[in-house]
């Protein structure tokens, strides 16, 4: 469906600034803003996402921003039925997990950072050691790669825990997923990730993977990957907008490689 993107110039998304799936992406963004304003929590649970991102290096696709997206992803999940018996406790815990998702990421080398994460959970939002133990175990299932391996193929570790360790760790992983839809942050990553890449070969690898992306990953996620109704109700808006968007990459040939 789409043709390789150039995203040499994140600003040439463009296109994309201008889309149904920008304007949402947009108001996700205000509304995680504001969220945050009214959070209790949010100075202190910003402080560390901000450590953590200088501490490892990490891009704004996954820093402050991305916490606060993600957390607000968290707070509408919780709106749900589903979710309507959870302590206020509980609903802080995810909240916190939320924000901090990303600061134990591989990708950066952040996994050694669990140690400080849980210290810092205990410190100042004095969460015990079972809290402590459902921040560990989400954290460390609810990456992308984990979701996946998750549902294909099983991991005996999470098939078999408690249900409301699964629920957590669901709710946490399609927080982030609903994330992938703002391909301004997506571009971003593999912009930087690919830096250091000659052209043309950095053009091609960027757009081959932003195409991948959203036609095999982020267009599957409503069908094939989202398992709350829920997460689906929130993410269908954005699943169509985002296919009106592929389609224009043909219908207008905006990127070419």
């Amino acid at each position: 469906m789409l043709n390789n993107v150039n995203p040499s110039d994140v600003d040439k998304l463009p296109l994309f600034a201008g889309t149904r799936l920008s304007a949402l992406c947009a108001d996700i963004d205000q509304k995680a803003d504001r969220f945050a304003e009214t959070n209790a929590d949010s100075a202190l649970l910003e402080q560390f996402v901000n450590q953590t991102v200088e501490l490892y290096n990490m891009d704004e696709s996954h820093g402050l921003k991305h916490a606060r997206n993600v957390a607000y992803n968290a707070h509408l999940l919780l709106q749900h039925d589903k979710h309507k018996n959870y302590s206020p406790r509980l609903k802080r815990l995810v909240i916190l997990m939320a924000y901090f998702h990303d600061t134990v990421d591989s990708k950066y080398g952040a996994e050694s950072n669990m140690d400080s994460l849980l210290s810092y959970a205990r410190t100042h939002f004095e969460c015990n050691n079972a809290e402590l133990q459902t921040i560990e175990f989400v954290l460390n299932h609810m990456s992308w790669s984990k979701r996946r391996s998750n549902l294909d193929a099983g991991d005996p570790e999470f098939s078999t825990a408690d249900q409301t360790l699964i629920e957590l760790t669901t709710l946490i992983a399609e927080a982030d997923m609903l994330e992938a839809y703002n391909l301004a942050r997506t571009m971003l990553y593999q912009s930087i990730k690919h830096e250091a890449e000659p052209e043309p070969n950095r053009t091609y690898l960027i757009g081959s993977w932003v195409r991948t992306m959203i036609e095999k990953r982020i267009l599957e996620y409503v069908q094939s990957y989202f398992r709350t109704t829920e997460a689906k109700s929130i993410a269908q808006p954005l699943h169509d907008a985002l296919n009106m968007y592929a389609e224009g990459f043909v219908r207008f040939d905006l990127f070419e490689y």
